[in-house]
């Protein structure tokens, strides 16, 4: 028996509209299901229950994972906006802000990926400007 992860919820949601039939999951891969569940729906529990992949991640970790990626690319770039729009900005800092603005982009088009929500091709953010050590 394998271990249920957090994205069975939503697989069972997904594939099947299986939420609130009459059956229960432990995360130790146990499920339950009760005297009046239809035979269908057992049959469709476990089929979900066979592609089920404990480490995919729920929805809700995604979209979590996903704010907290757009909020550091938000503190990378802050004030840089206006500094641009006035025209203040070396071309060093406009590759700087071009590049978090991509990255953000990117985080945008998550959900609108082919694999979403099990293989998702996560952006990597752009070199953090780093102390030089000898200053």
């Amino acid at each position: 028996m394998k271990k249920i992860g957090s994205s069975f919820y939503d697989e069972l949601a997904a594939y099947g509209g299986l939420v609130g039939e009459h059956f229960t999951w432990h995360s130790d891969g146990n499920i339950e299901f009760f005297d009046d569940t239809p035979p269908t729906v057992v049959d469709a529990v476990k089929l979900i229950y066979v592609d089920h992949d404990p480490a995919h991640h729920s929805l809700f970790e995604i979209s979590e994972r996903i704010a907290t990626l757009m909020a550091a690319a938000d503190r990378a770039t802050e004030g840089m906006g206006d500094a641009y729009t006035a025209g203040l900005l070396s071309k060093q800092d406009i590759t700087r802000l071009k590049a978090w603005a991509s990255y953000r982009v990117s985080l945008n088009g998550i959900p609108k990926q082919a694999g979403y929500p099990r293989d998702i091709d996560w952006p990597t953010p752009p070199e953090q400007e780093r102390p030089d050590a000898d200053h």
